[in-house]
């Protein structure tokens, strides 16, 4: 007819609040502009609401030929390169960095990846910085400090 199990716990006080996970880190993007490749719908709007909270202008965009198309437009104004490793299209994060980059070397580059960085970052140059997905806000922030 089954069993009744009592589990019974001691009582603990609760624990210190931890900072409240909207925080952005103060970083002042100086209203430089980034360029934003990333597939997924969801994680680029986040992307854009948090650069943008942190002084960024941000061109978004879904995948490497429509982040393509939008260099071609504004290539003097964009200052870095905000990148998936792997996308929709065929193309990678790193291959339109590669792209970009043979217009303007100086070109500052960030590759996300929720893979490891030794898989996933094999490829990259060395003045190139990595995200690993998930990231945090400080990591993001950190990794745009250190393009």
């Amino acid at each position: 007819r089954g069993s009744v199990f009592r589990v019974h716990f001691e009582a603990a006080p609760m624990p210190a609040m931890a900072p409240a996970a909207a925080e952005v880190p103060a970083l002042d993007g100086r209203q430089e502009c980034i360029l934003v490749a990333e597939d997924n719908e969801a994680v680029r709007r986040m992307l854009v609401r948090l650069l943008e909270r942190m002084n960024y202008r941000v061109l978004a965009t879904e995948n490497a030929s429509e982040a393509l198309r939008v260099w071609r437009s504004h290539t003097a104004e964009i200052d870095l390169l905000l990148s998936d490793m792997v996308m929709t299209g065929g193309e990678s994060g790193l291959d339109l960095a590669r792209a970009l980059r043979r217009d303007r070397p100086d070109l500052r580059v960030v590759i996300m990846s929720g893979h490891s960085q030794e898989l996933a970052g094999a490829g990259l140059e060395p003045d190139m910085a990595f995200l690993a997905k998930p990231w945090t806000h400080a990591s993001l922030a950190h990794a745009l400090g250190a393009a």
